[in-house]
């Protein structure tokens, strides 16, 4: 059965806020409702019952600061597989963890069964460790595994993004978890030098150049995972 339609989800008050005084913020605020509704209508245009990707996640996987919605690393990843593998896009702009557990995953269980999936990508926590209100962000986390894995499905585990502590230890704890689950992780908040230089006019999402960096470290990990289906 296919996904339902994407929620849209706009910033709190307080970006928003900052949105209308800082044009840049604004401009990637004003971009999250098309980015939503491109990938909406992508996934209802997939085909069903063959090989696909599955994405799971927040913001970054529906591109926002990316020059079009195909241009984040959902859209680069099913540039790369080609046509013969179908892309879905279950993401959500501003996701925490609770929110991949709570409407997520379900969506992405009832479309298992009907499609043959080669990974299912995950990229989700960063949210939760930048506001850091997340207080039981660990079991969360390994709540997140323990129903990815129960699906039995190839999954690529994105790492958390964040210099913080809390961000350090929930990354670690994220790798831990997956490890033990057997999940491909994929570290794709190892970019070079310069990183203000590939993040997007509100210095917070990556732009183009940013998500070309996570779009490498991703295939790094996942491309043996297609041999000849890719394009």
């Amino acid at each position: 059965m296919r996904p339902d339609p994407l929620p849209v989800k706009l910033p709190g008050r307080g970006i928003q806020l900052a949105g209308r005084v800082i044009p840049g913020i604004g401009r990637v605020n004003r971009s999250i409702p098309d980015h939503t509704a491109w990938w909406s209508a992508h996934n209802e245009a997939q085909p069903l019952g063959g090989p696909t990707v599955i994405s799971i996640g927040d913001s970054t996987a529906l591109g926002i600061g990316a020059s079009h919605p195909d241009r984040g690393y959902v859209g680069r990843l099913a540039e790369r597989v080609g046509p013969r593998v179908a892309t879905y896009n279950l993401a959500m702009s501003g996701a925490r963890v609770r929110d991949a557990l709570d409407r997520q995953i379900p969506q992405l269980e009832r479309l298992l069964d009907a499609v043959e999936p080669l990974a299912v990508t995950c990229g989700i926590g960063s949210n939760d460790v930048f506001w850091d209100r997340t207080e039981d962000l660990h079991e969360q986390l390994d709540e997140l595994v323990d129903r990815l894995a129960a699906t039995g499905a190839p999954v690529v585990v994105l790492d958390i993004a964040g210099r913080s502590g809390t961000a350090r230890r929930a990354r670690r704890h994220l790798r831990d978890g997956a490890d033990r689950a057997g999940f491909t992780i994929a570290r794709v908040w190892d970019w070079p030098l310069g990183g203000v230089a590939s993040t997007a006019s509100d210095r917070f999402h990556p732009n183009d150049r940013g998500y070309g960096h996570m779009d490498a470290k991703l295939w790094e990990a996942v491309g043996h995972r297609f041999g000849e289906t890719s394009a």
